[in-house]
């Protein structure tokens, strides 16, 4: 879900503050925000998909100023503890500006090293056909720790105002996108004051919290009325879930195979990816998210082959004994994002599964068919190396428990070269207190030919082919003239449609957010609120993201 920045409070509770070695960002202690997502805290992080489509250069996220009783620190770390600053200029510290070369989606470190309020005021910029674009300035402000927290809480909701966006550098462009402005993109809110009025979401939607300088220049952020084109899924097949009820591991049969008979499964080189389930009709199934195009697909896990090549090359570190000695060669898909190398977390994050089931998902390594060893576990935090343990098939767990909404990146682990097929079955509870269960199968091509690997994948059984993220057509609503199809998932076509189901232009349509969903192409955006006392604790990811706002011609 979006937010406006100023709407919601972030709050850092207690259980962050730690003890930080000697020689890492904020020692000797402070309340830390880990790389690695605590379900019980706050996970910031950002993301930049939706610009690169609509013709846009890198990002800079710029935090232009830091208000607070201390000071804010910002780093990453690679998946054996080694600490990489992130902003420009190799400082840690805040103010500063973070340069995102590429589409990412990334988590840090953040360390507040002392308890009280702090307001960032925040704005991002981009190059698109020579022009500098700048987002509108916004203001995220934390609690960190108890007391500001419960002052938060005892604030009365201040009332809407209208958003004064800034100046955007390429006004005289009156067609296509604009980068729009920051967003925050959350899962769960405690006490938020709810969006009323015209100009917020309905229910179902998702509201874009940003207004381009054109539009605004001619009142629009005034406006009490927003025109929106919204993207609707029309089922163009049905998926064939094909899960067991139940907690059992046996692979259930294949209701289709990865791919159709004499075509190979793609490769995937680089991009981000999550494996997760879906619940359909009652049923589970094991389904990859595939962020390489926007809106996201969530796909058969075993119709993509992740090529693990060369630049996942590296050596063992000390501490990984239990899969590799030190120094020996491993290939490794780490908890960061490394350019030339798929980027796999899990996640419990698919719409189905938050509002259908209930509690955690359990993932089951049920075998590893490969050459080799293979290890997944999440790093350690400030030098701890290797952190906990997922699962493994060098005698460590085989089974891990994925906190329910969450999304996570661990490391994964090869220790020879050539095809490894990795299936896990995963296990939720519905809503209802029914367990279900779904089985899948992910393949690898670690340091070997990945077509090869692909080719041989064709022929394989799947446990399921993943359904779509959502279908919200009208039923018998089928794609016409002048809909524009984003994505090229079999199981669906992205079509536009106003409130009322009449079809619309999806031209400029901004991509996905976090989990995936597409969200609204709004004309008008919807006015900013006062800072409200609208309070983030557990379990909320955080986004800081250049968004794009869809732009029309008028008249």
């Amino acid at each position: 879900m979006l937010h406006t920045p100023e709407d919601v409070l972030l709050a850092v509770k207690d259980s962050a503050l730690m003890s930080i070695p000697k020689g890492y960002p904020g020692t000797p202690k402070g309340y830390v925000l880990p790389i690695t997502q605590n379900p019980d805290l706050l996970w910031p992080g950002w993301e930049t998909f939706d610009v690169k489509r609509n013709g846009f250069s890198e990002v800079k996220i710029n935090v232009r100023d830091v208000k607070g009783p201390g000071k804010v620190h910002l780093f990453t770390q690679n998946s054996f503890a080694d600490t990489k600053a992130l902003l420009d200029g190799g400082s840690t510290a805040l103010p500063g500006t973070i340069t995102v070369k590429e589409p990412s989606h990334v988590h840090a470190n953040w360390v507040f090293t002392k308890p009280g309020r702090y307001e960032m005021t925040v704005d991002a910029t981009s190059v698109r056909y020579g022009k500098t674009v700048r987002t509108a300035t916004h203001a995220y402000t934390w609690a960190v720790g108890s007391k500001a927290i419960a002052q938060a809480k005892s604030c009365t909701a201040a009332s809407d105002t209208a958003a004064t966006p800034a100046a955007d550098q390429s006004a005289g462009d009156t067609g296509g996108a604009a980068l729009g402005g920051l967003n925050t993109v959350g899962t769960s809110l405690d006490g938020a004051p709810e969006a009323s009025g015209e100009g917020a979401a309905a229910d179902g939607e998702t509201a874009n919290g940003s207004q381009d300088a054109a539009e605004a220049a001619s009142g629009a952020a005034a406006a009490a009325k927003k025109e929106v084109c919204r993207p609707v899924k029309i089922a163009t097949k049905k998926a064939s879930p094909a899960s067991s009820d139940g907690a059992k591991r046996s692979a259930t049969p294949a209701a289709k195979a990865a791919a159709p008979a004499g075509q190979a499964a793609s490769i995937a080189t680089e991009g981000h990816f999550d494996w997760g389930v879906q619940l359909e009709s009652g049923k589970l199934i094991s389904a990859l998210k595939d962020d390489r195009s926007a809106p996201a697909k969530w796909v058969n896990p075993s119709s993509i082959v992740m090529s693990v090549g060369d630049k996942a090359n590296t050596t063992a570190p000390g501490g990984m004994e239990f899969i590799a000695k030190s120094g020996a060669k491993v290939w490794l898909i780490g908890a960061t994002q490394v350019p030339g190398v798929p980027w796999l977390g899990v996640n419990t994050m698919h719409p189905s599964i938050v509002n259908g089931t209930t509690g955690p998902v359990q993932m089951h390594l049920d075998k590893v068919d490969g050459p080799g060893k293979m290890a997944v576990f999440m790093s350690g935090t400030f030098g701890g190396g290797v952190g906990q343990r997922v699962f493994d098939n060098v005698g460590g767990p085989t089974s891990y428990t994925v906190a329910a909404n969450t999304h996570a990146h661990p490391n994964w682990v090869f220790t020879k070269p050539g095809h490894y097929a990795v299936t896990v079955t995963q296990t939720a509870t519905t809503k209802a207190g029914k367990k279900v269960s779904a089985t899948g199968t992910l393949h690898f091509a670690v340091g070997t030919d990945a077509k090869a690997v692909a080719s041989s994948v064709a022929a394989t059984p799947a446990s399921a082919d993943a359904a779509p993220s959502s279908d919200s057509g009208k039923a018998g609503d089928t794609a016409q003239n002048g809909d524009a199809a984003q994505g090229d998932s079999p199981a669906y076509t992205v079509v536009g449609r106003t409130p009322d189901g009449k079809p619309c232009d999806l031209n400029g349509l901004p991509g996905t957010g976090a989990d995936g969903q597409v969200r609204e192409a709004t004309i008008a955006a919807r006015p900013a609120k006062a800072l409200g006392c609208g309070v983030a604790l557990g379990g909320f990811g955080l986004l800081l993201g250049a968004s794009v706002v869809a732009r029309r011609r008028h008249g």
